[in-house]
Protein backbone atom coordinates (compact mmCIF):
# COMPACT_ATOMS: atom_id res chain seq x y z
CA UNK A 1 0.00 0.00 0.00
CA UNK A 2 0.98 3.18 -0.50
CA UNK A 3 2.43 5.76 2.44
CA UNK A 4 0.02 8.65 1.38
CA UNK A 5 -2.97 6.66 1.18
CA UNK A 6 -2.08 5.04 4.59
CA UNK A 7 -1.88 8.55 6.09
CA UNK A 8 -5.52 9.52 4.60
CA UNK A 9 -7.02 6.73 6.37
CA UNK A 10 -6.15 8.88 9.48
CA UNK A 11 -8.22 12.04 8.71
CA UNK A 12 -11.70 10.02 8.57
CA UNK A 13 -12.10 9.59 12.65
CA UNK A 14 -15.67 8.36 12.48
CA UNK A 15 -14.25 4.62 11.18
CA UNK A 16 -12.56 3.38 14.31
CA UNK A 17 -12.11 0.08 12.45
CA UNK A 18 -10.00 1.74 9.59
CA UNK A 19 -8.38 4.29 11.50
CA UNK A 20 -6.74 1.59 13.51
CA UNK A 21 -6.26 -0.57 11.10
CA UNK A 22 -4.27 2.34 8.78
CA UNK A 23 -2.37 3.30 12.39
CA UNK A 24 -0.95 -0.61 12.65
CA UNK A 25 0.02 -0.93 8.83
CA UNK A 26 2.20 2.56 9.76
CA UNK A 27 4.26 0.65 12.49
CA UNK A 28 6.44 -0.36 9.81
CA UNK A 29 7.16 3.40 8.50
CA UNK A 30 7.31 4.90 11.96
CA UNK A 31 10.85 6.39 11.13
CA UNK A 32 9.46 8.63 8.53
CA UNK A 33 9.29 12.10 9.59
CA UNK A 34 5.41 12.26 7.37
CA UNK A 35 4.49 9.25 9.59
CA UNK A 36 5.35 10.55 12.50
CA UNK A 37 3.37 13.62 12.16
CA UNK A 38 0.53 12.36 11.39
CA UNK A 39 0.74 9.85 14.48
CA UNK A 40 1.16 12.62 16.69
CA UNK A 41 -1.56 14.83 15.28
CA UNK A 42 -4.29 11.65 15.36
CA UNK A 43 -2.99 11.03 19.22
CA UNK A 44 -3.63 14.54 20.49
CA UNK A 45 -6.61 14.68 18.50
CA UNK A 46 -8.67 11.46 19.01
CA UNK A 47 -11.58 11.40 21.27
CA UNK A 48 -11.52 7.70 20.67
CA UNK A 49 -9.73 5.53 23.74
CA UNK A 50 -9.03 2.82 21.32
CA UNK A 51 -7.52 4.54 18.84
CA UNK A 52 -5.06 6.84 21.10
CA UNK A 53 -4.31 3.49 22.72
CA UNK A 54 -3.14 1.66 18.94
CA UNK A 55 -1.25 5.39 18.36
CA UNK A 56 1.15 4.81 21.28
CA UNK A 57 1.78 1.39 20.78
CA UNK A 58 2.72 2.04 17.42
CA UNK A 59 4.74 5.35 18.61
CA UNK A 60 6.59 3.71 21.29
CA UNK A 61 8.97 2.01 18.34
CA UNK A 62 10.64 5.85 18.48
CA UNK A 63 9.98 7.38 21.49
CA UNK A 64 12.23 10.01 20.35
CA UNK A 65 10.55 11.56 17.57
CA UNK A 66 7.38 10.79 19.17
CA UNK A 67 8.20 12.33 22.31
CA UNK A 68 9.92 15.67 20.78
CA UNK A 69 7.09 16.29 18.79
CA UNK A 70 4.07 15.64 21.64
CA UNK A 71 6.37 18.06 23.79
CA UNK A 72 6.21 20.45 21.14
CA UNK A 73 2.74 20.15 21.23
CA UNK A 74 2.95 20.89 24.89
CA UNK A 75 5.03 23.50 24.60
CA UNK A 76 3.50 25.87 21.32
CA UNK A 77 -0.12 24.57 20.73
CA UNK A 78 -2.68 27.46 21.73
CA UNK A 79 -5.07 24.58 22.02
CA UNK A 80 -5.72 23.52 25.53
CA UNK A 81 -7.10 19.95 24.71
CA UNK A 82 -4.10 19.79 22.25
CA UNK A 83 -1.56 20.28 25.22
CA UNK A 84 -3.66 18.15 27.67
CA UNK A 85 -3.61 15.22 24.82
CA UNK A 86 0.19 15.79 24.24
CA UNK A 87 1.01 15.78 28.01
CA UNK A 88 -1.61 12.21 28.28
CA UNK A 89 0.71 10.65 25.50
CA UNK A 90 3.39 12.13 26.67
CA UNK A 91 2.64 10.19 30.15
CA UNK A 92 1.40 7.27 27.99
CA UNK A 93 4.47 6.06 26.50
CA UNK A 94 6.62 6.97 30.02
CA UNK A 95 8.79 8.85 27.71
CA UNK A 96 11.02 10.73 30.88
CA UNK A 97 12.53 12.81 28.59
CA UNK A 98 9.80 15.56 28.17
CA UNK A 99 11.19 18.08 31.21
CA UNK A 100 10.88 21.34 29.73
CA UNK A 101 7.04 20.00 28.29
CA UNK A 102 6.18 18.47 31.82
CA UNK A 103 7.12 22.09 33.67
CA UNK A 104 5.54 24.01 31.07
CA UNK A 105 2.41 21.86 31.54
CA UNK A 106 2.60 22.31 34.99
CA UNK A 107 2.41 25.75 35.60
CA UNK A 108 -0.21 26.33 32.28
CA UNK A 109 -2.96 28.55 32.63
CA UNK A 110 -5.77 26.01 31.71
CA UNK A 111 -6.37 23.79 34.87
CA UNK A 112 -6.72 20.29 32.21
CA UNK A 113 -3.75 21.11 31.04
CA UNK A 114 -1.65 21.42 34.66
CA UNK A 115 -3.80 18.49 36.00
CA UNK A 116 -2.59 15.75 33.04
CA UNK A 117 0.34 17.10 33.19
CA UNK A 118 0.83 16.14 36.98
CA UNK A 119 -0.75 12.98 36.55
CA UNK A 120 1.00 12.27 33.11
CA UNK A 121 4.48 13.03 35.07
CA UNK A 122 4.08 11.31 38.46
CA UNK A 123 7.39 8.88 39.10
CA UNK A 124 8.71 9.49 35.92
CA UNK A 125 10.96 11.99 36.54
CA UNK A 126 13.64 13.10 39.54
CA UNK A 127 14.54 15.94 38.39
CA UNK A 128 14.82 18.63 41.20
CA UNK A 129 13.11 21.22 38.73
CA UNK A 130 10.26 19.10 37.96
CA UNK A 131 9.78 18.27 41.43
CA UNK A 132 9.58 21.70 42.42
CA UNK A 133 7.10 22.27 39.88
CA UNK A 134 5.12 19.45 41.20
CA UNK A 135 5.41 20.38 44.37
CA UNK A 136 4.10 24.21 43.15
CA UNK A 137 1.12 22.18 41.71
CA UNK A 138 0.21 20.88 44.80
CA UNK A 139 0.59 23.74 46.96
CA UNK A 140 -1.79 26.00 44.81
CA UNK A 141 -3.79 24.04 43.17
CA UNK A 142 -5.01 20.40 44.93
CA UNK A 143 -8.61 21.21 44.88
CA UNK A 144 -8.28 21.14 40.56
CA UNK A 145 -8.40 17.31 40.38
CA UNK A 146 -11.49 16.64 42.73
CA UNK A 147 -13.06 20.03 41.17
CA UNK A 148 -12.58 18.54 37.83
CA UNK A 149 -13.93 15.04 38.04
CA UNK A 150 -16.79 16.56 39.73
CA UNK A 151 -17.54 18.44 36.44
CA UNK A 152 -16.77 15.79 34.14
CA UNK A 153 -19.50 13.66 35.93
CA UNK A 154 -21.79 16.39 36.06
CA UNK A 155 -21.29 17.02 32.15
CA UNK A 156 -21.65 13.54 31.46
CA UNK A 157 -24.71 12.63 33.57
CA UNK A 158 -26.53 15.91 31.65
CA UNK A 159 -25.28 14.76 28.57
CA UNK A 160 -26.36 11.13 29.54
CA UNK A 161 -30.05 12.79 29.95
CA UNK A 162 -30.18 14.56 27.07
CA UNK A 163 -29.05 11.10 25.11
CA UNK A 164 -26.58 13.31 22.88
CA UNK A 165 -22.59 12.74 23.00
CA UNK A 166 -20.78 15.82 24.01
CA UNK A 167 -19.85 17.60 20.62
CA UNK A 168 -23.38 16.75 18.96
CA UNK A 169 -25.73 19.34 19.20
CA UNK A 170 -29.38 18.46 18.30
CA UNK A 171 -32.64 20.69 18.08
CA UNK A 172 -35.92 18.88 18.82
CA UNK A 173 -39.05 20.40 17.34
CA UNK A 174 -42.61 19.76 19.01
CA UNK A 175 -45.67 20.07 16.88
CA UNK A 176 -48.55 20.25 18.65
Amino acid sequence: MKLQFLISQLIDPEDTHRTITAVRRLSAFVDDSQVMDALCALAVRTIRYCVREAVIDVLKANPAGAGMRLSDYVLWSKIPSVRKWALVSLGLMRWRDAKDAVISGLYDPDASVRQAAAMSSTGLYDDSDVQAALEHYFANHRLDSPLSFIAENAHTRQAGTRGQDDDEVSTTTVFI
